[in-house]
C-alpha cells in the first residue's frame, strides 16, 4: 500500500493544491509550440503540401493555445499532468486530422489526389481567362450603356433646341421689340437680342437635327431674317433721335439717315479737333456695330462741307450673325458702365481686359 501511495503521489498533484500564475502561463507557450509541431507531423502522415500556408497556422495555433488555456483556468488539477496531456493530444490530433483530411481531399487514392492538384493548377489560369472575359463584357456594357445615354441626351437637347425656336417664332415680334426700345440703352439691347438669337440658329448646327427638326430651325432663320430688315432700321432711327435728346445738353446734333437709316452723323464743336473725333469713335463703335450702321460722319458745325467719316463695314440687315463670349461680355459690360452713368470709366482697354479674363474662364 505504501508503495501505490507513493507512486501515486508523483503522478498527480494532492488534491486542493493551487497552480501559480507563472505555471498556468506557461501551459499556453507550451501548447502553442505543440499544435503546429502536431499539425505538421499530421500533414506529413497525409501528405498534404499547403499545410503550411498562414492561415491553417494560425488556425492550428489558436486550438493549441485554447487546449493550454484550459489548464491556466483550471485552479485546481483535478488529473495528473501526464493525463491532462495526453487529452490534450488526442484533442489537437483529433481536430488536426479532420482539417487535413479536408485540405487533402481524397487521401486514399495517390491517382485521385494528383488529379485534384492538377485541377487546382490549372484553375488560376482557366480562372484568369474567364476574368478577362468577363471584364471586356462588362467594358462593352458599360460603353454601350454610355452611348445609349449619351444618345438620349442628344435626343432630349434636340427637342428642347427646336422647342425654343418654335416659341421664338411665336413670341418674337416687331412690335414687342419695338416698344420698349425708348433709350439708347434699350435700344443697344433689342438690337443685341438679334446676335443672341443668331447664335441659336447657328447652335443648331451641331446637334444633327432630324429632317422635320432641321425645317424648324429654317423657318425660324426667314423669320428672323424677316424681322431685322424691318426692325433694325427702325432701331437706328429711334437711336439718332434718343442720342440727340441725351447730347443736348453738350450743344451735339446727332441725326441718322440714309437708305435704312445706315448713316449717322454727330454735330458738334469740339470735332473741329481731331483727337476728339477719335476719342468719341473708339466710345461709340461698339454700340453702333450693334446696331448695324454702315457709315458715320464727324462736323464741327452743321453746314461744314468738310467732315470726317468712319466705314464700318457691318453685316446686311437679314444676314444673322452668330457672337462669341467675348463680344457678348463686351456689350453686356459696356451697356453696365452707361446704366451707371459712367461713360469712360473703366476705360476700353480695361473693358477689353476683363472680358477677354471672363471668356477664357467661362470657356475653360
Amino acid at each position: 500500500m505504501s508503495a501505490e501511495s507513493a507512486s501515486g503521489s508523483t503522478a498527480a498533484e494532492p488534491a486542493g493544491k493551487k497552480r501559480s500564475f507563472a505555471g498556468r502561463l506557461g501551459e499556453i507557450l507550451l501548447w502553442a509550440l505543440v499544435g503546429p509541431v502536431v499539425v505538421a507531423m499530421i500533414a506529413a502522415a497525409l501528405k498534404v503540401s499547403n499545410v503550411a500556408s498562414a492561415s491553417t497556422i494560425s488556425m492550428w495555433f489558436l486550438v493549441a493555445a485554447g487546449v493550454g488555456l484550459i489548464f491556466f483556468l483550471r485552479p485546481v488539477r483535478a488529473l495528473g499532468i501526464g493525463k491532462s496531456r495526453a487529452v490534450g493530444m488526442i484533442v489537437l490530433a483529433l481536430f488536426g486530422s479532420i482539417g487535413m483530411a479536408g485540405q487533402s481531399g481524397d487521401v486514399s487514392s495517390p491517382n485521385g489526389n494528383s488529379s485534384q492538384v492538377a485541377s487546382a493548377a490549372a484553375l488560376p489560369a482557366k480562372s484568369a481567362a474567364e476574368l478577362k472575359v468577363e471584364q471586356e463584357q462588362l467594358a462593352a456594357k458599360r460603353a454601350e450603356e454610355a452611348s445609349a445615354r449619351e444618345a438620349a441626351a442628344m435626343v432630349e437637347k434636340r427637342v428642347a433646341y427646336v422647342q425654343r425656336l418654335e416659341r421664338e417664332i411665336a413670341g418674337l415680334t416687331k412690335d414687342k421689340l419695338l416698344e420698349s426700345a425708348d433709350s439708347t440703352d434699350s435700344i443697344i439691347i433689342s438690337a443685341a437680342v438679334f446676335a443672341a438669337l443668331g447664335t441659336s440658329y447657328y447652335d443648331g448646327e451641331s446637334l444633327a437635327l432630324e429632317s422635320e427638326q432641321e425645317k424648324v430651325r429654317q423657318a425660324f432663320k426667314a423669320h428672323l431674317s424677316s424681322l431685322q430688315l424691318e426692325v433694325l432700321p427702325a432701331l437706328r432711327s429711334k437711336y439718332g433721335k434718343a442720342l440727340a435728346e441725351k447730347m443736348w445738353e453738350e450743344d451735339m446734333t446727332v441725326r441718322s439717315f440714309g437708305a435704312g437709316n445706315r448713316t449717322i452723323e454727330f454735330v458738334w464743336g469740339g470735332f473741329a479737333a481731331n483727337k476728339n473725333i477719335a476719342a468719341f469713335q473708339r466710345e461709340a463703335s461698339e454700340n453702333l456695330k450693334t446696331l448695324r450702321f454702315k457709315k458715320t460722319q464727324y462736323k464741327w458745325f452743321k453746314g461744314a462741307d468738310e467732315f470726317t467719316y468712319y466705314e464700318l463695314d457691318p453685316p446686311k440687315d437679314n444676314a444673322l450673325v452668330m457672337v462669341m463670349s467675348f463680344t457678348r461680355i463686351v456689350v453686356v459690360l459696356s451697356l453696365l458702365r452707361t446704366a451707371i452713368g459712367l461713360q469712360t470709366a473703366p476705360p476700353n482697354s480695361v473693358m477689353v481686359s476683363l472680358a477677354l479674363f471672363l471668356t477664357i474662364f467661362v470657356m475653360g
